[in-house]
């Protein structure tokens, strides 16, 4: 596998395809972010085991995105990030402020992949 070493990948993705994709990324030498709700991913509750695998050196942040400390804190993630993974419906990253239109200006070099329906759209 090629190497992505020096890249560093914020992921807002709970559940599984997200979780794989970064994981995917860390094992060709990505540095992931995991964002999670204050509540964490719904599959560490389920699947323990299976968290435990998708999340093997990540660094796992529990933040409100909803509240304006949550969101500074994820912009300071961004800031320095090359790509933001996420499988939240559009509608409800608007509501955040974080479309992919909104986040541009703010990171012109951050690349970022919305995952949907099982289809990868960047």
């Amino acid at each position: 596998m090629k190497s992505r070493e020096g890249i560093k990948v914020v992921n807002l993705a709970v559940n599984l395809p997200g979780p794989f994709a970064a994981q995917q990324l860390t094992r060709m030498g990505a540095e992931v972010i995991k964002v999670e709700p204050p509540s964490g991913d719904p599959m560490e509750t389920c699947f323990p085991d299976w968290y435990c695998h998708m999340v093997a050196g990540h660094t796992v942040r529990r933040l409100d995105l909803k509240s304006e400390e949550g969101k500074e804190h994820l912009m300071e993630l961004l800031s320095t990030a090359d790509l933001l993974l996420a499988a939240t419906r559009p509608s409800a990253m608007q509501r955040l402020g974080l479309a992919p239109e909104t986040l541009q200006p703010k990171f012109p070099r951050l690349c970022q992949v919305m995952i949907k329906r099982g289809k990868y759209e960047h």
